[in-house]
């Protein structure tokens, strides 16, 4: 925000330049996938630092040059693991990737250079850190496809491949009428993915929002998957620990990533079972602009922010039309409601 404040640049700029960072970090994440992150290179962190690189370069003006020095420096200082998920060490690696965007953005601004092959090189980032680069889907289509058409947004603060296990669930609980008493078992299928992600005990907060088992527990009983439901009170509420035991995982390699079917097993001999294959939230089945503004005004809420949440969706919905998109950043950091009304005065003359 300071960074973006101290150069006074327009709403536009900032959306172009959120733009194609995004769709550097996704092309190169693509290059490298799967076998980057099946290595247990945590891949929100180290693609998340090139599009930071590319974003911060982009605003400052770089040149193609400096661009792809921004890109190559940022390649020395991309980081972070899987095995650090259920912990503050994710956090850290995850922060660390927009900060060393940024600093390697403004080394390139003051002339720092890179390998202009840091990603690609025979001894660059990609091989180090993956298998042979896929140079198709790094750099094919480029310009003409983009690659944050196909990001989404999340309902729920859990992992995304545990949404569609939170689905299924909100679905029986509906048809067990009340009956979670009467739950015997719990069988949760899906890919391997699903299992290496979320088949783990729980001890903490950190690990419910990785958890199959609490995502089904809290699905089922509460009929809820907010933020509340995989804070620490939850996650040691007797009822729900109760039913996190009855949980266990299987492997169906006949379902995608981001697909599940949970089966609930009743004491009668009664078994109901959903299977979800597109997620709320997936490109299949997207929310809506109402559900994000929803979810921007519970994360307010929950939060204890002053600000105005209705304020903050009508700025955000026309921060392209912002000469200067650090009149909105001061309007809601208390300024007043004279600057608010500034910003309302700006988007007039465009």
């Amino acid at each position: 925000m300071q960074f973006t404040n101290a150069r006074g640049l327009s709403g536009r700029d900032v959306i172009t330049a959120f733009i194609l960072g995004v769709e550097v970090e996704c092309r190169i994440g693509n290059a490298v996938s799967p076998g980057h992150y099946a290595r247990g290179w945590h891949i929100t962190s180290t693609c998340g630092v090139f599009g930071a690189a590319a974003a911060c370069a982009k605003l400052l003006g770089l040149s193609a040059d400096g661009i792809t020095n921004a890109i190559g420096i940022a390649a020395s200082q991309s980081a972070g693991i899987v095995e650090n998920l259920p912990s503050a060490a994710k956090n850290v690696s995850v922060g660390n990737a927009a900060r060393n965007g940024l600093f390697a953005a403004l080394l390139a601004a003051e002339g720092y250079g890179a390998s202009p092959r840091a990603i690609e090189g025979p001894l660059g980032w990609a091989r180090a850190m993956g298998d042979e680069p896929d140079l198709e889907r790094l750099v094919g289509g480029l310009g003409n496809s983009w690659e944050i058409a196909k990001n989404t947004y999340k309902p729920y603060p859990a992992g995304i491949v545990f949404h569609a296990v939170i689905d299924a669930c909100f679905k029986l609980r509906a048809r067990l009428n009340r009956r979670v008493d009467d739950i015997v078992s719990i069988t949760v299928q899906g890919s391997a993915l699903l299992l290496a992600r979320g088949d783990r005990p729980v001890r903490n907060e950190r690990d419910a929002r990785v958890s199959i088992h609490h995502c089904t527990a809290c699905a089922l009983l509460l009929g809820k998957a907010g933020v509340p439901e995989f804070a620490e009170p939850m996650v040691f509420r007797p009822e729900i620990v109760s039913l996190r035991q009855k949980v266990r995982a299987e492997l169906d390699a006949t379902l995608p990533d981001g697909a599940a079917r949970v089966s609930i097993h009743l004491a009668a001999g009664e078994t109901l079972s959903e299977t979800v294959m597109a997620a709320r939230g997936s490109l299949a089945d997207p929310l809506s602009d109402f559900d994000i503004e929803a979810k921007l005004r519970d994360c307010s809420r929950l939060g204890g922010t002053a600000w105005n949440a209705d304020t903050v969706i009508e700025d955000a919905w026309r921060l392209d039309a912002l000469a200067d998109v650090s009149s909105l950043m001061h309007a809601h950091n208390g300024a007043g409601e004279a600057v608010s009304e500034s910003v309302r005065a700006a988007r007039g003359k465009h």
